[in-house]
């Protein structure tokens, strides 16, 4: 029979007193054959007490997490990975294996290829103090791009593969979404006073 796929908990860890430390380079991550947009998470996740599903226990942010290599001058990630505390299930445990999970907006990927150092000090498997690197990492899938798919919007986005109920319409302005409105006389931001009659009415007609 097949397996049900686990389910992929949220980019969410929890700091315990032992830690693994990773280091990716930034040419190492792959997407769809280039390099991950800046806000996309890396992670890795460790399995659930019952086994049915991945929790995080570490990651990274492209982009913002960058340092500078002191060796090359290259862009480099330092992730933490914590162990769990003893009697707990709240991290990895000693010798577990590391499944590497790219979330890019609200989509999540598992990694299709991936290859760790095995070279000491570096493992492939959690270690508690201990270090490892990813020498090459590829992801694939299709992406969600919220925006607003209506072709008349003033804001449509050809891009967007869902509709985020941003669509927009010009004001008399002409500004995208603003609130500027007609007035009684047909005046952008009037205030009815220019077709009044003597009345005070607009459009009475009266003089």
């Amino acid at each position: 029979c097949e397996l049900a796929p686990l389910e992929i908990g949220d980019m969410d860890f929890s700091i315990t007193d032992f830690n693994m430390t990773f280091q990716i380079s930034q040419s190492a991550i792959l997407m769809n054959g280039a390099e991950p947009p800046c806000g996309a998470m890396l992670g890795a996740y460790y399995t659930n007490a019952t086994g049915d599903s991945l929790l995080n226990g570490g990651y990274v942010t492209w982009c913002d997490d960058f340092t500078i290599s002191t060796i090359d001058g290259s862009n480099m990630l330092q992730a933490s990975l914590w162990a769990a505390e003893q009697g707990e299930t709240n991290g990895f445990q000693a010798g577990e294996a590391l499944t590497w999970i790219l979330q890019i907006g609200d989509d999540f990927f598992l990694a299709d290829e991936i290859t760790m150092s095995t070279t000491p000090p570096f493992s492939d498997v959690f270690a508690s103090n201990g270090f490892g690197t990813i020498l090459s990492a590829s992801f694939s899938g299709t992406v969600s791009i919220a925006g607003c798919m209506d072709a008349s919007a003033c804001n449509y986005d050809s891009s967007a593969t869902s509709d985020d109920g941003s669509c927009a319409a010009d004001d008399c302005a002409g500004v995208c979404g603003g609130s500027s409105v007609l007035d009684d006389c047909g005046v952008c931001d009037g205030d009815s006073s220019s077709c009044a009659g003597c009345d005070g009415v607009a459009n009475s007609g009266l003089v």
